[in-house]
């Protein structure tokens, strides 16, 4: 008994054989339903560009990702107008950083969630498969909206984060800040922003055809046997 001989011709030249993947969660900080504290995350119009902010959220990937999906809740604005940006920094502005991956959101689904009596807001952003490497990454998602001085967009806080409080970014100073953690900025809250990125883990190139040659392995010695 032997593998088809096309599968064994295939390893031994080194053809990549295929190994089903699947999409996952890469990083879950969902908003837990209850926590009524939001923070500001808008790119204001160019008349209020002081007060330009984001918030920076901190994760870690031991993997190799194609990240597909991120989400985010927002309490929006008046109007749907506008659009959610998302954001993956390489690390802070402080230290140097700046977005590697970035993406603008592909759908905004509003819902109810008690005991809110107002529409929340869920953007999905589509990153279209782009690489995520292993490694501490922060994610940004802000909403780009004319004000006209008075709507401001939130986003909501939550308690499912790793208890490390995230991070605000506030180049123009008009929070009195340029940088610095969520409750640096007043927050009352968790100190940590909500969002979810799933994907597809890449599995590191060669394993699929290494487990096969090890099963030819396996398929030859017992065929040895009879």
């Amino acid at each position: 008994m032997s593998l088809p001989r096309v599968l064994l011709m295939g390893l031994l030249s080194g053809i990549a054989v295929p190994v089903a993947v699947q999409a996952d969660v890469i990083w879950d900080q969902s908003w837990d339903g209850f926590t009524p504290n939001v923070t500001i995350s808008q790119d204001f119009e160019p008349a209020f560009d002081e007060f330009d902010v984001q918030g920076l959220s901190d994760f870690t990937t031991t993997d190799t990702w194609a990240l597909e999906i991120a989400t985010a809740i927002y309490i929006p604005p008046n109007t749907l107008d506008g659009h959610v940006v998302g954001q993956i920094w390489d690390d802070r502005p402080s230290n140097g950083g700046v977005p590697i991956l970035t993406s603008v959101a592909s759908s905004m689904t509003l819902f109810n969630s008690p005991p809110f009596s107002f529409d929340l807001v869920e953007a999905e952003i589509d990153f279209g498969s782009q690489i995520l490497a292993p490694g501490n990454y922060y994610f940004s998602s802000f909403w780009v909206f004319d004000s006209d001085g008075v709507n401001t967009v939130s986003l909501f806080e939550t308690t499912t984060g790793n208890g490390v409080p995230d991070w605000l970014y506030n180049p123009g100073g008009g929070f009195g800040l340029v940088e610095g953690t969520l409750p640096q900025f007043g927050s009352s809250g968790p100190g940590e922003l909500n969002f979810v990125l799933n994907g597809t883990i890449i599995p590191e190139p060669g394993c699929g055809a290494l487990a096969l040659l090890g099963i030819a392995g396996i398929v030859r010695r017992r065929g040895a046997r009879v």
